[in-house]
């Protein structure tokens, strides 16, 4: 568009000027003079109008098409055409409405994930909250009864007790869920010793691993040290050791092996447990997912999924392995510095 003014400009400089050469170099009166000039310079200004029009013309054209792609936009349309310009300007503006598009589009994604995952989420926590909720209510009901004994009172008011702690455990960890998967975490790193760290989460679960007379052991050398959050990555860690007692059986084994790499430090958690099954490894990561064996066991089935999330906030991962009535390996991979440049991923 631009171009084309200019050329108009220009060939109307040249028939201005080569008319009034035209005029100075033929022998002519005053009064045809006169007439010549008034001549060219009605000429000059009709082919100005003319060109203005037809500029007009095409500005109302180049408008109207960029206004039914911006109505297109606003209707939230998936695809829009975009229409082929050749001047710098118009190019330039449809530049900008295509990124507009692309990030609107993003935009509209993103929020329906987060508004399936609030949907999923509440109705995560209806389901699981269900159960304990049913159980409250049938107990105090039955303890409104007279004709219970005091033995019998007792039972129930353990048994209540019990049902609360659930309820207070399904808060905890969906209260942590819901920090990890909205990014409210803020990570604390700096250098640490990871034999500490591993000591800090196996105190926790020692108490269930003693009392089921499982043998838990760990080689990790004493000077090994990386940048991690402590306090998160012992809850990550904590929630593989009480995943590994929880399916051990009395009298089994839990060895914890560190070894560190170039870029990462790999720390396995083995067990000698039931095992997982093939068609199971890809799931057990999911949020309230259990097996269809672990029915009796106690959990909600958000142990491995929130120590998956912490690991990949600190831009680690975690890859399991498994054989059935054998045994179960976690290997869990930090980075030993956060900021370094590392190969990607081959799985």
């Amino acid at each position: 568009m631009r171009h084309k003014m200019c050329e108009t400009m220009v060939l109307t400089l040249v028939l201005a000027v080569g008319g009034i050469a035209v005029l100075f170099c033929l022998p002519l009166n005053q009064q045809l003079f006169a007439c010549g000039a008034m001549i060219i310079v009605c000429t000059v200004v009709f082919v100005c109008l003319l060109e203005m029009m037809l500029l007009r013309k095409m500005l109302v054209k180049h408008a109207e098409k960029l206004l039914d792609t911006l109505d297109d936009m606003i209707a939230e349309k998936e695809e829009i055409s975009f229409p082929e310009y050749h001047d710098t300007l118009t190019v330039k503006i449809q530049d900008r409405m295509k990124q507009y598009h692309e990030i609107m589009i993003y935009t509209r994604e993103e929020n329906q994930k987060e508004k399936e995952m609030i949907q999923s989420m509440v109705s995560d926590i209806a389901h699981q909250v269900r159960t304990p909720a049913a159980n409250l209510k049938m107990f105090a009901e039955i303890l409104g009864r007279n004709n219970l004994s005091e033995e019998r009172k007792k039972q129930f008011f353990t048994m209540m007790e019990a049902q609360t702690e659930k309820i207070n455990f399904l808060m905890d960890a969906m209260t942590k869920m819901s920090r990890l998967e909205t990014g409210l975490v803020s990570l604390h790193q700096k250098r640490q010793s990871l034999l500490d760290t591993l000591a800090e989460a196996m105190s926790e679960v020692m108490p269930k691993a003693m009392k089921k007379g499982i043998t838990v052991t760990v080689s990790c050398p004493e000077e090994t040290e990386l940048i991690h959050d402590r306090r998160w990555t012992v809850e990550a860690v904590f929630n593989l050791l009480d995943n590994a007692v929880k399916y051990t059986d009395p009298g089994g084994k839990i060895k914890i092996d560190v070894n560190q790499g170039q870029f990462y430090t790999k720390i396995n958690i083995s067990d000698t447990g039931r095992g997982i099954a093939a068609e199971h490894l890809n799931k057990i990561f999911q949020r309230f997912y259990r097996e269809p064996e672990a029915e009796g066991e106690e959990g909600i089935g958000l142990g491995l999924h929130l120590a998956k999330e912490i690991i990949e906030l600190e831009k680690g991962y975690i890859s399991v392995a498994s054989v059935v009535g054998e045994g179960t390996t976690f290997s869990v991979y930090l980075l030993n510095e956060p900021d370094s440049t590392v190969p990607k991923r081959s799985d």
